[in-house]
Formats: structure tokens, sequence, C-alpha cells
């Protein structure tokens, strides 16, 4: 699915989806169509980085720590070393830990700590707006307000 062109599977899901109406095993075409948009990989990838997420946290501190808290550009450093190791493993403990510290962050740095949280959720579309909604402007309770 992943290799195959994008038009041809589109072509196949409208023929399954034409067709659905007269299958007599929904459920296993059901499973067909989640492979065929991509679901099942998704949630295999997220799976997969969940389990082996070997992030050192006890690095990620320390560099906090020792940036100190005037360094805009080591601040986003730090963010963005979070944020790549934490990527698609929905694991954003440090920034919930260090919230306030994350909230001292101004203009680009404050973009950048929305999108490592966002690069932190890929592949988790069931909670993402739940996840993100809070920090985009004009959302209830959100930057904006």
């Amino acid at each position: 699915m992943e290799k195959e062109s994008q038009k041809y599977t589109n072509k196949i899901k409208e023929t399954l989806a034409a067709k659905a109406a007269q299958c007599t095993e929904k459920d296993k075409l059901g499973k067909l169509m989640k492979i065929l948009n991509g679901e099942l990989t998704e949630k295999l990838y997220l799976q997969f980085l969940k389990k082996n997420n070997h992030t050192d946290m006890l690095l990620i501190n320390q560099i906090k720590d020792s940036i100190g808290t005037k360094n805009s550009m080591l601040h986003s450093a730090t963010v963005w070393c979070n944020g790549v190791m934490n990527a698609y493993t929905t694991n954003d403990a440090f920034l919930r830990d260090n919230i306030s510290w994350a909230g001292n962050a101004t203009n680009w740095n404050r973009f950048m700590v929305t999108s490592t949280l966002g690069m932190i959720h890929m592949g988790n579309k069931g909670q993402a707006e739940e996840i993100l909604n809070p920090y985009f402007a004009g959302a209830a309770g959100g930057a904006g307000q």
C-alpha cells in the first residue's frame, strides 16, 4: 500500500466502497479499508515507537539545568532535543514536568514548544486535537486569550 501510487490506491478504495453493500464479509472489508487508508500501519508505528522509547530523561533535564534562564537559543535547542528524542512516542513528560520553564518561551521559541509537542504526538490522531488545542490562538483557554 505504501509503495503503490496514490491514484491506484484511491481507485481500489472507490471500487471496494462501491461493492461494500453487496459484500457479505463486512469485517474483512473494514480491515482491508484500514490497511488501504494507512490506519493500521500508523497504529503499528506508534505502538512500536512507544514500546521502544529509550529516551534519557536525565540527560534532557541536565541540559535544561545547565543552560540557565536567559539564553533563548539554548532554550529552543533543549526543547527541540526533547522533541526529536520523543518524536512519535506520545511521551511528553518533560514538557509537562517543566511547563513553567517551557512557558518562558517567547515568539519563535513558543512556536517551537508547540511544534515539538505536535511532533511528539504525531500519529496519535485520536487525541491530537485535545492535546494541542490549548496551545492554539483563539481556542478556548488558548494562547490567544
